[in-house]
C-alpha cells in the first residue's frame, strides 16, 4: 500500500508538471469537427538539400477524395492485430494513426481514443522554447543549475539512460537535448520552470491542437491530434526551417529502442518520442499502464508519420504491441501496391 501511495504521489506531481500543457491543449480555440484532406496532386515543397529531416511546405496541393484503396489491406491487417491483442489481453486499448506525409493518405484505428500524454508533451515544450529562441537566440545558451533538490526520475518505469547531474549547470539547449533524447524528467522540470507561461500559452493557441477530454479524466490526447506536433515540424510551418530541423534532429536521436524503431529495418531513420505512465485510478483498483510512441519514419519511398497509443497492465506487452504495429505498417508501405 505504501508503495502504491508513493507511486500515486509521484503521478500527481507529474500531473501538476504537465497540467499547464494539458490545459492549453484542451482549451485551444478550434472546432472539434475539423476535417482532414488528402491530395490528388501533392503539395509544393522546398527542395533545399541542407535539410535532412524537414520538407518545408510552400503551397497546398489539389484536394482529392477520402478513399485510400491502396491501404485497405493494411487497415484490415491492423484491425485484426488490434482485435487479437485486445482479446488476448496483451493490451486493453490500442490506437493507431498512420499518415503518408507527402500525400496526406492515412489509416486510422481508434484514433480519437483519449490517453494521458505524459512525456509526449516534451515535444510541444521543446517547440515553445525553440520558438522563443527564434526571437531571442541567446535564451538557448542561458545556463540553468540543477541543485538536486528534486528527482522526478526516481519512480519512472522507463527511466533515462543518461540523466543530468546535481550540482552542475547546463545551457537550456543542453537541457532540451536531455529532455528529448533521454526523456530526462529533471531536465524537463528545469525547462518548464524557466519558460514564460504566457508564451507557452500563446504557442498552444497558435498550434491550436484540440482534443476534449471526458469530464474528470486525465486522458486528454488522441493519437490523431498529437500527430499535429510532428506535422508542423516536418512541414516547417510554425518554427522556422532551422529550428524545425533542429527539433527533428533531436527527436531522431531518441534512445528509446523498444517502440516504432524496433519495427523497422536497422538503420532506418526515425524521429520519435515515447511517453509512459502508471495511473492509479482509485484506491484498490489495479493500475492502468499507458505506453505511447509517435514519430516520423523516413522511409525510402516517402516519409510517414506513425502514432501508436496503448493502455494495458504490462509495459512489456505494450512495447511489443507498438513494435508489432510498426513492423506491420512498414511491410504495408513496402508492398508493391504502395
Amino acid at each position: 500500500m505504501k508503495n502504491k501511495m508513493t507511486r500515486r504521489a509521484v503521478l500527481i506531481g507529474a500531473m501538476v508538471l504537465v497540467s499547464f500543457w494539458g490545459g492549453w491543449v484542451v482549451k485551444a480555440r478550434v472546432s472539434n469537427t475539423r476535417s482532414e484532406v488528402t491530395y490528388d496532386n501533392p503539395p509544393l515543397r522546398g527542395k533545399d538539400q541542407r535539410y535532412k529531416f524537414i520538407s518545408p511546405l510552400l503551397a497546398c496541393g489539389v484536394l482529392g477524395n477520402e478513399e485510400f484503396r491502396e491501404f485497405e489491406p493494411l487497415k484490415t491487417q491492423l484491425k485484426q492485430m488490434v482485435d487479437k491483442k485486445v482479446y488476448t489481453k496483451e493490451a486493453k486499448t490500442i490506437s493507431i494513426y498512420f499518415r503518408d506525409l507527402d500525400r496526406g493518405r492515412r489509416v486510422a484505428i481508434n484514433e480519437d481514443e483519449k490517453y494521458f500524454p505524459a512525456s509526449l508533451l516534451k515535444v510541444p515544450l521543446m517547440i515553445t522554447y525553440f520558438k522563443l529562441g527564434e526571437k531571442e537566440p541567446a535564451v538557448l545558451n542561458e545556463r540553468i543549475v540543477y541543485d538536486g533538490s528534486f528527482d522526478v526520475n526516481a519512480k519512472e518505469d522507463i527511466g533515462p539512460t543518461q540523466a543530468i547531474q546535481a550540482g552542475r549547470s547546463y545551457t537550456a539547449e543542453e537541457l532540451i537535448k536531455a529532455m528529448i533524447v533521454y526523456s530526462d524528467n529533471n531536465a524537463t522540470k528545469l525547462i518548464f520552470d524557466s519558460v514564460d507561461k504566457n508564451f507557452l500559452s500563446e504557442v498552444g493557441t497558435d498550434i491550436s491542437v484540440y482534443s476534449p477530454a471526458p469530464e474528470g479524466s486525465i486522458d486528454v490526447m488522441s493519437a490523431k491530434y498529437y500527430s499535429y506536433f510532428f506535422r508542423v515540424l516536418y512541414n516547417a510551418t510554425y518554427l522556422n526551417k532551422e529550428m524545425s530541423e533542429k527539433a527533428l534532429d533531436l527527436l531522431s536521436q531518441s534512445d528509446f529502442k523498444k517502440g516504432i524503431r524496433a519495427g523497422v529495418p536497422f538503420g532506418t531513420q526515425v524521429a520519435e518520442k515515447f511517453g509512459e505512465s502508471t495511473i492509479y485510478a482509485r484506491e484498490g483498483a489495479p493500475p492502468i499502464k499507458e505506453l505511447h510512441d509517435c514519430g516520423i519514419v523516413y522511409f525510402s519511398k516517402g516519409p510517414y508519420l506513425l502514432c501508436v497509443m496503448t493502455k494495458g497492465d504490462n509495459f512489456d506487452n505494450l512495447s511489443r504491441t507498438i513494435q508489432d504495429v510498426s513492423e506491420l505498417v512498414y511491410k504495408g508501405v513496402s508492398a508493391p501496391g504502395y
